[in-house]
């Protein structure tokens, strides 16, 4: 199977006639490989979010959490209509309006876990002022996620705009791909300071254990998962966008006027690593938080076996309420 080519005016305009949209390998890429991923990944955060929900108590983290449900949700069911109307019309406004959909939800995947480290950064730090509601109280974190939607609003405006811009002029490459690099790559590189600056905070503070802690050892192991947790989802960013995205950007800058088959092809593993990042946390959710685990018994094992007793409970009634008719009428 050789490569689809565009018809399209536009894209034609823009990088030539022969250029190649999907490869063959870009094609089973995101057939066999993005597209049921994202099946599963939208079946793993609908589940994060209902276990998440059933939590009582407020936690900023896991509130945030949850607001990064919601985004990688949107980010992996985009993910199939994207794909099949740039294979119809990549140059048409439905396309254009899709894909910048799926830009904003894939910023703010970024930007809600870079506000995830910091929320874990600051409740080391300052774990009296957090314990006591002064830090990280809900108020803090929807205006903290309403900042932050405003500003992936205007970056996804800006780059519809050069989008547009492009499908009648090639003279906006660089900037394109300046604000593909400014809007995703860029933010995740303060997830690795956040990070480290959390380990060294907690290492330093191991040997300084307040006596209240050394009887509670299970909240400082609780403690210890939750960062091993946000370590995890932070590297996965690490390597979807920060260094794959800049990868697929310069080599975008170096060949974006030719035949395009082996850019379709690094594009579709970018986007493969990015299905990747938004469907695995429940992953790291079930690995290392005890408090997940335990909110997902509560959920589904045990509401299961109770509902299993409960209809046992109602089958053994019928049964006696057959056999006390079945004596009535024998009298």
């Amino acid at each position: 199977m050789e490569g689809t080519h565009v018809s399209t005016d536009v894209y034609n305009d823009r990088y030539g006639d022969d250029y190649v949209y999907r490869s063959t390998e870009s094609y089973y890429i995101d057939t066999v490989g993005c597209i049921p991923v994202a099946l599963l990944g939208i079946v793993g955060n609908l589940v994060s979010l209902l276990v998440w929900n059933s939590q009582t108590t407020y936690s900023a983290t896991i509130l945030l959490f949850k607001y990064l449900a919601v985004w990688d949700t949107a980010y992996l069911v985009s993910f199939i209509p994207v794909s099949f109307v740039y294979d119809d019309d990549p140059g048409g406004p439905l396309a254009i309006s899709l894909d910048a959909f799926w830009y904003l939800t894939k910023l703010e995947s970024v930007h809600t876990t870079l506000l995830i480290a910091f929320t874990r950064w600051l409740a080391v730090h300052r774990p009296v002022h957090v314990h006591t509601g002064s830090l990280l109280t809900r108020r803090h974190v929807v205006v903290s996620c309403l900042v932050v939607l405003v500003w992936c609003l205007a970056i996804s405006a800006v780059f519809m705009t050069f989008n547009l811009i492009l499908g009648t002029s090639n003279t906006w490459v660089l900037e394109l791909i300046i604000i593909n690099i400014v809007g995703l790559a860029v933010p995740v590189l303060p997830l690795v300071v956040f990070n480290l600056l959390t380990i060294k905070k907690i290492r330093s503070s191991t040997s300084t254990t307040s006596s209240s802690e050394q009887r509670l050892p299970t909240s400082r192991t609780s403690n210890h998962s939750l960062t091993i947790t946000i370590m995890s989802m932070s590297v996965l960013s690490v390597v979807a966008y920060t260094i794959g995205k800049t990868v697929m950007d310069v080599y975008w800058l170096r060949h974006w006027s030719e035949s395009g088959s082996s850019f379709t092809t690094l594009q579709s593993l970018t986007e493969l690593l990015q299905v990747v990042n938004s469907s695995v946390n429940i992953i790291f959710y079930f690995s290392f938080s005890r408090k997940f685990r335990s909110s997902f018994k509560n959920c589904f094992v045990r509401r299961g076996h109770a509902g299993r007793a409960r209809r046992e409970v109602l089958q053994s009634d019928d049964r006696n309420d057959f056999n006390s008719s079945c004596a009535m009428s024998r009298l």
